[in-house]
């Protein structure tokens, strides 16, 4: 026969208390335990009477309540400290156990209830002299002595056995069934000197083999658990009963039911939350079953008070704290998700936890009300509203603007548009200088969503170009509508807080400032920007500012002189000697040219030679003014690295272009077979100047995959709405990242790495 786990040695109590902060003790102070004066038990423990420190007075089967100090008070915060229950300095008191975990309370009060044990053979325990000690590794002392005093139960107790589990209780396939018993008196099986054993009978108290008892245990409520199953596992549904055979009778527990189950939250569904897995049903919540984790995420939401949730489930109810939700299949409970809350599955006496939460993407939302549809690039829809929310719902811009469309093919060949914006007013947008004009780029065909922002990471660290375009990421609601992540920017415009160059002067162009493009769009489909073909290379220029806006055509003496400026430009570099002579300096501003180029190489910008729609680059800025750049044309800012680049390797026919220059060298990629850097490199000062940055900046660019990786992490959860809403919707393929988030951001920073690498082996050998 078993006797209780407790009776194989007495357990102590080990306690830590971590301090709150550094305490003073005092040094020559002797520790010891002293009582405080005689408490009137507070209304919990009524079925206490009042003690002195002297003496402890307990109910039979009952516990006793003592509390105690020790001097000095911070003693007990040490760490390591063990409680016990004496009969002499070196004697542990085998009657008496802890019955809890002891409390200490905010006036450095510990409270400890003592359970005593009956002595065999004996009525009482009364007039034992017991101690309370504590110890750590470095002392031993204890307190006073206190004497046992038992107050005999006025009735004697009849021994009983209760089952103190449900009448059904529930198991599922290879786990256990857990039966709850209790004994009268508390305290029946717990004597000394008790032996007694526990079985599992048949509903009649006959032995059986049905059952498998896996163990048993006393938990503080003095409820004994014991953990059963049936035999054979078809058994769906078993009965029996609980039998306590001790030396001097036997008792049996009422019948009890086991019955297998298997329950579970099959889905969650949030009301209004249009993204989900299930197509049928585009509400449902995502499931993480590693976790038990119903979530979703709202990219338009800021208030999450009252969010409205129903579950679909096989258990009999379901409970969220103390309370019961709504557990009917066609009833949404409203729930506080500002944080996550857990929900608890029930079934007979087995539970289940469910973690439920709901989040905006943590970015800020962008909502445009716009009076009809923006259809059009080339006209501004005017009477537009935006307001702009942080993600804890603050509005940091409320006001009108006009909006139209932009870009060329990120225009006409997606689904999700781009947009120019023009404030009414001046306004900074969340956290970037002050101006009417701002873009809301789409990343359309870019499925990491960072290619953009990550070149113009490499830009700011390329510090010879003085303006480099600045942006943050944001959710964008258009209507209503969520249209999934963009990426609001600054445009490009000549102003003090951007390019800073003195404004275009129409009557004297020489006086005043131009911004330009080079872009292979130029008169292609319909495009009617204002510019030029230059004389000797053949290459789209195009006007930023001034622009046709300013109700002035080619023939003006603006346009004149810059066409001019460029043509000249173009003959000087055609000559061999005059540009070893560096005579194309008077033109080109050789600092920005190099950090511009190397950029380009950098990311492997395609657009930067582009083949297509014509021989040439797309998205060239350059920029000059007479006061600033001393009449030469200064490259930047950089612009438009969302398609065709970032790529592990990129083929035409037998050929990678990711091991080949771009603009450095583009051979037949103009229609003059040649372009303004390859000219440039004839110069060998150029040259050497261009290895030199190179070698300056190396080691700054190659931080870049970490900046991938932490903004990767910053946009996870919008690019999974985004993804819901736009992935393979386009064609695009050229990237050579489709797939998951992850293995586009895997195959971006290799494509980076490998770039990196190619340059720093090969630059020394232009």
């Amino acid at each position: 026969m078993r006797k209780p786990l407790f009776l194989r040695g007495l357990k102590t109590l080990i306690f830590a208390v971590l301090a709150a902060g550094t305490v003073t003790s005092c040094q020559n102070e002797k520790p010891e335990i002293v009582f405080p004066d005689p408490i009137t038990p507070q209304k919990e423990f009524k079925h206490f009477e009042a003690y002195t420190p002297d003496t402890l007075n307990v109910d039979e089967g009952q516990t006793a309540q003592v509390r105690f100090k020790t001097i000095p008070w911070n003693l007990v915060q040490r760490t390591g400290i063990e409680l016990s229950i004496l009969q002499s300095d070196t004697t542990e008191y085998k009657y008496a156990q802890l019955a809890g975990k002891p409390a200490l309370q905010k006036d450095s009060t510990w409270i400890v209830e003592i359970a005593l044990l009956l002595k065999p053979n004996l009525e009482s325990n009364t007039g034992d002299v017991i101690h309370i000690a504590l110890s750590d590794s470095d002392s031993f002392f204890m307190s006073e002595p206190m004497v046992v005093n038992i107050i005999p139960a006025p009735v004697p107790i009849d021994p009983e056995i209760h089952r103190a589990s449900p009448e059904i209780s529930g198991f599922e396939i290879g786990s256990t069934a857990n039966i709850r018993f209790r004994t009268v008196p508390w305290n029946l099986l717990i004597g000394a000197d008790s032996t007694f054993v526990i079985a599992i009978t048949d509903t009649l108290g006959n032995d059986t083999d049905a059952f498998i008892t896996s163990e048993y245990e006393l938990q503080q409520d003095s409820t004994w658990l014991i953990r059963v199953k049936p035999s054979k596992s078809t058994v769906r549904e078993a009965h029996g009963k609980v039998r306590l055979t001790m030396p001097d009778g036997v008792l049996l527990s009422e019948t009890f039911t086991i019955k297998r189950v298997s329950f579970a939250i099959d889905k969650a569904y949030l009301l209004g939350w249009e993204f989900g897995e299930d197509k049928n049903s585009p509400n449902v919540m995502h499931y993480n079953s590693a976790e038990q984790t119903f979530y979703a995420i709202r990219p338009d939401v800021t208030d999450f008070t009252k969010q409205r949730v129903r579950f679909y489930h096989n258990g009999d109810r379901i409970t969220l704290g103390d309370s019961a939700i709504e557990s009917r299949t066609t009833k949404y409970n409203v729930l506080d998700l500002t944080e996550p809350v857990t929900v608890t599955l029930w079934k007979y006496d087995l539970h289940k936890d469910y973690t439920v939460r709901v989040s905006n993407t943590g970015l800020p939302i962008v909502r445009i009300t716009t009076p009809k549809a923006i259809t059009s690039r080339d006209v501004w829809t005017e009477n537009c509203i935006m307001k702009i929310e942080l993600p804890d719902g603050t509005v940091v811009y409320d006001d009108t603007l006009s909006i139209k469309g932009r870009g060329n093919g990120t225009w006409t060949e997606s689904e999700k548009k781009p947009y120019a914006l023009k404030l009414d007013e001046k306004a900074k947008i969340l956290g970037m200088h002050k101006h009417k004009r701002w873009i809301l780029l789409a990343n359309y065909k870019d499925y990491t969503l960072l290619r953009n922002d990550a070149a113009l990471w490499l830009a700011r660290k390329a510090d010879n170009m003085p303006y480099t375009i600045s942006g943050r990421y944001v959710e964008l609601i258009m209507n209503g509508s969520v249209r999934g992540n963009y990426y609001l920017c600054e445009q490009a415009k000549i102003d003090n807080n951007r390019i800073d160059i003195d404004k275009p002067n129409m009557d004297l162009p020489q006086e005043g400032g131009f911004f330009m493009e080079i872009d292979t769009y130029y008169q292609y489909d319909g495009n009617t920007d204002l510019g030029f073909w230059s004389s000797r290379y053949n290459l789209p220029w195009i006007f930023k500012e001034p622009d046709d806006g300013d109700g002035n055509s080619s023939t003006h003496d603006a346009y004149i002189y810059i066409k001019n400026r460029v043509n000249e430009m173009e003959n000087v570099l055609a000559s061999d000697t005059k540009v070893r002579n560096q005579e194309y300096r008077k033109y080109i501003d050789i600092n920005t040219a190099i950090d511009f180029a190397l950029i380009q190489e950098l990311t492997m910008n395609h657009d930067s030679y582009n083949t297509w729609p014509e021989k040439g680059p797309h998205s060239t800025y350059l920029y000059m003014d007479k006061n600033h750049t001393d009449g030469k044309f200064c490259f930047g800012p950089v612009w438009d690295f969302d398609f065709h680049t970032f790529m592990p390797e990129c083929r035409e026919g037998n050929v990678d272009l990711a091991k080949n220059w771009a603009m450095l060298k583009t051979g037949a990629k103009t229609s003059s077979g040649t372009y303004y850097f390859e000219r440039m490199l004839k110069d060998p000062e150029f040259k050497t100047a261009l290895v030199n940055r190179w070698n300056e900046l190396k080691y700054e660019f190659a931080g870049l995959p970490d900046y991938i990786d932490m903004m990767a992490d910053s946009i996870s959860a919008s690019e999974e709405i985004n993804r819901y809403i736009w992935y393979d919707k386009t064609t695009n393929t050229q990237n050579g990242d489709r797939g998951s988030f992850e293995n586009a951001i895997r195959k971006m920073k290799q494509g980076f790495t490998n770039r990196w690498n190619w340059i720093d082996q090969n630059i020394g050998k232009l």
